[in-house]
């Protein structure tokens, strides 16, 4: 189980060094006031959390650990609307706060689930048996295919930025 860490922590880590790398270097092109950059650059650290989430996640799946699994993607996917509600329903809405919540609980659940999978895993002394070439080709694969549909997700918001004012490009991403 540690061969099965290291190699998905690993690349996991190089990834998303990129990927956050990428943003903080594109935030002043992205965003119109010295604010929204600010907010951008600390809610970009969503990006490593998220994805050393998928990790252990994943492992609860390929554990066959199959109630855990749900649980835990039934909570990653309210985690946002219930931050973005309580970010807004305060007398004074603010975004700081949406995006505090959603990062402090995003690594809660990240706890949560590391626990849970060294729980799960405490007593194996031996990890199954993997080649390295065949997990990194499957893992790879795994991982391309989700961009088609993350792109598609976002497609419409970057075209209605091009029509709308900041405001209500908000109002529709929300």
């Amino acid at each position: 189980v540690r061969v099965l860490w290291r190699w998905s922590l690993r690349r996991c880590a190089l990834g998303t060094a990129v990927l956050w790398t990428l943003g903080q270097l594109t935030a002043p092109l992205l965003t119109s006031t010295a604010g929204d950059e600010r907010m951008l650059r600390v809610y970009l650290f969503i990006c490593p959390i998220t994805a050393f989430v998928t990790v252990p996640l994943e492992m609860l799946r390929a554990l066959g650990r199959f109630r855990s699994w749900n649980a835990f993607t039934f909570l990653i996917q309210v985690v946002w609307p219930t931050a973005l509600l309580i970010g807004v329903i305060q007398p004074t809405p603010s975004l700081w706060l949406v995006v505090w919540i959603h990062l402090g609980a995003m690594c809660l659940v990240l706890l949560l689930l590391v626990t849970a999978v060294l729980r799960v895993t405490a007593h194996r002394s031996t990890p199954p048996p993997i080649e390295r070439e065949e997990f990194l080709s499957y893992g790879l694969k795994s991982a391309l295919s989700t961009i088609p549909s993350s792109a598609n997700a976002k497609i419409d918001q970057i075209v209605m930025a091009a029509f709308v004012i900041k405001r209500d490009l908000g109002l529709y991403a929300a």
